[in-house]
């Protein structure tokens, strides 16, 4: 196995032949809570041989550089390898109809925060970027089931695989939920990734999560 470096983190998806057939996503993507204490710990695959397990890098975090240590996540169901800030950031198992994954839960000095996380889930069959489209904004689709309100939409993005990223809101009883879910496509499969977070922790999550794209690598067979 030799794998191929890309620049996208994560898919997310299910099969959507038809605008019926999205059911099938919604206990892996379209819950708004999770039981972080229930979820189990990923399991990982054999270590890649050109991708330790841990590395050091440094970036900008709270105005300021820091370096921070990322840990591989290498999980067997998963296409792809990406690193991730390891004190930062707590990975979950997420299992459905819909495909298995991997949720990141923001978790600052070891405390989990389960409104603030990235979903990282493989689909079980494809989809394509139309058919996704449909589902995340259909009447009945993502944003509508989760109460998420759409403020942009745009195809000018730094990542290469993003075909488009659509900016949401939710207001809640303790204050305004953020996110964006980056619809892209690697080898002929439409994915997306979702971030999720309170409006007063963008600056730093971003700052974090932003990592896991930048890291991305796809397994491809020989």
């Amino acid at each position: 196995m030799k794998f191929r470096q890309s620049a996208v983190l994560l898919l997310a998806g299910a099969s959507l032949s038809s605008l019926s057939a999205c059911s099938v996503l919604e206990n892996s993507l379209q819950n708004t809570r999770f039981d972080i204490a229930s979820a189990s710990t990923p399991s990982p695959s054999p270590q890649p041989e050109d991708r330790p397990a841990t590395r050091i890098m440094a970036i900008r975090v709270d105005g300021r550089m820091s370096e921070v240590e990322l840990k591989l996540l290498n999980q067997s169901k998963l296409p792809f390898t990406t690193y991730y800030p390891a004190k930062d950031f707590k990975p979950q198992a997420l299992q459905s109809d819909g495909g298995d994954g991997i949720r990141l839960v923001y978790s600052p000095k070891g405390k989990p925060r389960s409104n603030t996380y990235v979903d990282l889930v493989q689909p079980n069959q494809e989809a394509t970027l139309d058919q996704l489209r449909d589902y995340i904004l259909d009447p009945q689709g993502l944003l509508a089931k989760n109460q998420w309100q759409l403020i942009d939409r745009t195809d000018v993005v730094s990542y290469p695989w993003v075909k488009e990223k659509l900016i949401y809101q939710q207001q809640t009883q303790n204050g305004t939920i953020e996110g964006a879910i980056y619809v892209g496509e690697e080898q002929g499969q439409a994915f997306y990734l979702i971030t999720h977070y309170p409006a007063e922790e963008v600056n730093r999550f971003e700052s974090l999560a932003t990592i896991a794209l930048e890291n991305v690598q796809f397994r491809t067979e020989e």
